[in-house]
């Protein structure tokens, strides 16, 4: 669908066909949910928990960056 139907779609109705091709190519380069929770921890955030949207095509992340963590900084 991201490489096929929605350029084809955005070629006849928008005005800038290529924001889509932008917008399906990061799409794909975007991390899944485990890996952005990896991502969230080593960044030194602790109680890292995601709750996927819509069916999993958004997802709410969150972390706790601790005192320590904070005063560190």
């Amino acid at each position: 669908y991201l490489l096929r139907a929605l350029p084809a779609v955005a070629r006849r109705v928008a005005t800038s066909a290529d924001a889509y091709d932008y917008l399906a190519e990061s799409i794909l380069d975007w991390p899944d949910q485990d890996e952005l929770a990896v991502w969230f921890r080593e960044a030194g955030l602790e109680q890292v928990r995601h709750r996927n949207l819509s069916g999993g095509i958004v997802a709410l992340h969150r972390g706790v960056v601790t005192d320590a963590e904070a005063s560190g900084r």
